[in-house]
């Protein structure tokens, strides 16, 4: 690469690029849900089969402390089958008690799965939607300078940030723009804001070339 490339961006921080951002986060917080309800029945299946599986473990367990006998004997294992064949009332109650356990398991990953990547992204597309609406005009110029070592930011009027590449943990590739995370927080160069499609290739070479961790995004 050529040491001397060079490459200067300009764009305005407005609602636009706020959902813009918002959007190639949720994208990168769901890279297996390209279609939601494909991800939902894949993420359904496999919360049931677990919950299942965890609900026998647990009925089994119970059943070890109750035996004497060693889980691996034949005897352990001829002994549950003969305790659920015969006892009726009780089968009613193991039943139960799986379904509660397997409810539980569901609800509680089920959650863990939905919220932050449903959940949270709505609530804050809505934070967004809410901030603009009492900023309207809200424009913020946004410049930045980049080359093989240093990305120097001037957000506003006073705000300058020089970054060198590694100190982003992973830039992002979308179609409308570049992610870059860093330290818990993120920033953010649209595809408008380059001169050129040139200039994205010379900054998407950049990229690959110098960051920690580069990836595309649908």
């Amino acid at each position: 690469m050529n040491s001397d490339e060079l490459v200067e961006v300009s764009y305005y921080w407005t609602k636009d690029e706020s959902l813009a951002v918002h959007k190639c986060i949720s994208s990168v917080n769901r890279p297996f849900n390209k279609k939601l309800g494909q991800g939902l029945v894949k993420w359904v299946i496999i919360l049931m089969l677990s919950g299942l599986l965890f609900s026998i473990m647990i009925v089994v367990f119970v059943s070890v402390l109750r035996s004497p006998d060693s889980i691996l004997s034949y005897e352990f294992w001829k002994e549950f089958y003969v305790d659920i064949v015969e006892s009726k009332g009780e089968l009613v109650d193991i039943l139960v008690l799986i379904g509660k356990i397997f409810s539980l398991f569901v609800l509680v990953f089920g959650a863990n799965w939905v919220i932050p990547r449903y959940v949270e992204p709505w609530l804050s597309k809505r934070r967004i939607e809410r901030y603009f609406s009492t900023n309207p005009n809200l424009k913020i110029p946004v410049h930045v300078v980049i080359d093989s070592k240093t990305l120097n930011w001037e957000i506003g009027d006073e705000t300058k940030i020089t970054h060198d590449w590694k100190a982003y943990t992973r830039i992002d590739k979308s179609t409308d723009g570049f992610l870059f995370h860093w330290g818990g927080q993120h920033s953010w160069i649209p595809n408008h804001a380059f001169k050129s499609k040139q200039e994205i290739e010379i900054f998407n070479r950049m990229a690959r070339q110098n960051a920690s961790s580069y990836e595309e995004i649908v």
